[in-house]
């Protein structure tokens, strides 16, 4: 959803004379406060060297939020295979990716090593971008949309000379409704999702 349709639906149901850069203010404000539990899908891609197995993160990806790793078939190919997480337990046998403890921090395991050099898809959750102007798409699910505007309908229901006490009461106790939704299916599906224990190599332990 872009942010000016998202206005329209806040003016809409209440109207309001403050400019569009504070209400675009106010929706960066509630994705900086609510990131945590509405991210977006982001995607990272690279290509692995030969015969190599380990390879850093991202900056700002946290393992415990991957969603799903492919991987090329061929250096040549555009057809990808999903990868499964491994976790300390689970035998390594398929296509497999984990997450270890190395002497260089935590680091992507590939499962078998690949020999070649093909492309790696990972994707993850990730903190929304802020947006800037009204053609911008806010990337988070429709429940997410749903807790920036009572957010930012609150915010406006408090501000200005004549605030309305009770009407940002109602969208404070909308905006708490929302979240506690939100955070509910979240750990939801967190348990649908395998465990990513940390499994460490034997070099971590070197000088212990």
């Amino acid at each position: 959803m872009t942010v000016q349709e998202i206005l329209s639906d806040i003016d809409l149901r209440l109207p309001n004379k403050f400019a569009i850069s504070n209400k675009i203010g106010w929706i960066n404000s509630g994705l900086k406060r609510y990131g945590q539990w509405i991210p977006s899908t982001a995607l990272h891609t690279f290509n692995t060297t030969d015969d190599q197995a380990y390879y850093s993160y991202t900056t700002g990806m946290d393992p415990d939020r991957i969603q799903k790793i492919e991987i090329a078939s061929s250096a040549s190919s555009t057809s990808y295979n999903e990868y499964t997480f491994a976790g300390q337990n689970d035998a390594l046998e398929g296509a497999r990716w984990l997450n270890e403890a190395t002497t260089n921090g935590m680091m992507l395991r590939i499962y078998p090593t690949p020999s070649t050099t093909v492309e790696v898809k990972i994707f993850y959750e990730a903190q929304p971008a802020a947006v800037s102007q009204s053609s911008d798409t806010l990337g988070v699910s429709d429940e997410g949309i749903d807790l920036i505007k009572y957010n930012v309908m609150k915010v406006i229901a408090q501000a200005g000379s004549a605030p309305d006490i009770d009407m940002a009461n109602n969208y404070d106790q909308e905006e708490r409704d929302e979240l506690k939704r939100i955070k509910m299916n979240y750990y939801k599906k967190k348990q649908r999702l395998p465990k990513q224990t940390k499994t460490y190599t034997n070099s971590f332990w070197k000088g212990f």
